[in-house]
C-alpha cells in the first residue's frame, strides 16, 4: 500500500495529460479528504488520536463507524470479538484523556452521547463512575489505563491490526502492475548478484581448469570407444546377414524347377525372407544400414583417434 500516493499521482499526471481538468480537481478534492489516508495504518491512528487530543467525541464515532463499515464489516466473524476490544479501548482512552486534561466536562459530554449504548455492556459498569472519582489515575479501577505502558501496548497493537487488514486487501489492476514492477526489478537484481556470485567462483577454481578439462576429454573418449564397439559389433551382425542371405538365395537356386519360380516378392513375403528382415524390424534394406554403420564406424575412429591425440 505504500505506491497508494506514487499511484495517486500518476493518475494526476495522466488527468492533465488527457485535458480531463475538472476531474483533475475533483481528483485533488478528494484526495486532500482521503478519510483512507492512503491505506496508511500510522495516519489512521492520528486521525483517530487527533479526534481524542481535541476532545471531538463524535467525530471520533464517526470516524470509527466509517472504518468498521468501509473495512471490519467485511472480516471474517473470528475477527468481530477483536474489533468490538479496539473500540472499547479507544473510548476509555478517550476518558482517560480527558481526565488528564482535567476536561470533566467532555466527559459528561462523552456519557450524554454515548451513554445510553454503552450501558447495556458489563464491561463499562464502573467506567459510569469514573466522573465521580477524585483521582481516577490511582483508583484501582482506572489506574491500569492511565499507565504509558498500557496506551503504548494499545496502540502497537491497534497499528498491527489495521495493517494486516491492508495487507490482505484485495488490490486493483493498477496497484498490482505497480507491485510486479517492483518483483521484476528484485528478481532482475538477484540474477545480476548470483551471476556475479558465479564469476568469483570461476575465478578461485581457475587454477584447478586444467584437471576438470582433462577429467571431461577422458569422459569423452570412454564414451566414444563405447560408440565405436557398439558400431562394430552392428556391423559385424550386418555382415553376418548379408553372407546368410547370400547363402540362402543360392541354396534357392540349386532347387528343382518349382523352387526356381520363387520371386522376389514370395521371398518378402515367405518365411525365408522374414527371417532376413528380423534383424532389422523397420523394413529397410540390410545392406542400406551396412552401408551406414560403416560410414559411422569410420567417423567415430577418426573422433577416437581425435580424443586420442588430444589427451
Amino acid at each position: 500500500m505504500n505506491a497508494v500516493h506514487h499511484i495517486d499521482e500518476l493518475v494526476k499526471e495522466y488527468l492533465l495529460f488527457r485535458g480531463f481538468s475538472n476531474t483533475f480537481r475533483a481528483f485533488e478534492q478528494e484526495s486532500r479528504n482521503d478519510r483512507d489516508k492512503g491505506f496508511q495504518a500510522d495516519k489512521i491512528v492520528e486521525e483517530l488520536y487527533s479526534f481524542i487530543i481535541n476532545s471531538d467525541i463524535n467525530g471520533l464515532i464517526d470516524y470509527w463507524r466509517y472504518l468498521d463499515v468501509r473495512y471490519f464489516s467485511r472480516l471474517d466473524g473470528r475477527f468481530l470479538g477483536a474489533v468490538n476490544k479496539f473500540e472499547l479501548c479507544l473510548l476509555r482512552y478517550y476518558l482517560v484523556y480527558a481526565a488528564q486534561q482535567k476536561r470533566k466536562e467532555k466527559i459528561m459530554e462523552f456519557f450524554d452521547t454515548a451513554g445510553p449504548e454503552l450501558s447495556s455492556n458489563p464491561e463499562w459498569t464502573k467506567w459510569f463512575g469514573l466522573p465521580f472519582s477524585k483521582s481516577p489515575a490511582t483508583d484501582p479501577n482506572f489506574e491500569t489505563f492511565f499507565t504509558k505502558q498500557w496506551l503504548e501496548t494499545f496502540t502497537v497493537s491497534l497499528h498491527n491490526f489495521l495493517n494486516t487488514i491492508f495487507q490482505n486487501m484485495p488490490l486493483p489492476a493498477l496497484l498490482c502492475f505497480n507491485i510486479d514492477r517492483l518483483q521484476i526489478r528484485a528478481m532482475q537484481t538477484e540474477i545480476e548478484t548470483l551471476q556475479s556470485v558465479i564469476e568469483n567462483l570461476k575465478t578461485e577454481i581457475e587454477p584447478g581448469g586444467d584437471i576438470e578439462v582433462t577429467t571431461n576429454t577422458k569422459k569423452k573418449t570412454r564414451a566414444d570407444a563405447s560408440t565405436a564397439s557398439k558400431s562394430r559389433k552392428r556391423a559385424v551382425s550386418m555382415q553376418e546377414g548379408k553372407e546368410r542371405e547370400s547363402s540362402l538365395i543360392e541354396r534357392l537356386s540349386r532347387g528343382n524347377n518349382s523352387t526356381h519360380s520363387i520371386t522376389s516378392k514370395s521371398l518378402h513375403d515367405g518365411d525365408a525372407s522374414r527371417s532376413l528382415f528380423d534383424l532389422d524390424r523397420s523394413g529397410t534394406p540390410i545392406s542400406d544400414h551396412a552401408t551406414m554403420d560403416e560410414a559411422v564406424l569410420e567417423g567415430t575412429r577418426e573422433e577416437i583417434a581425435d580424443a586420442v591425440e588430444t589427451t
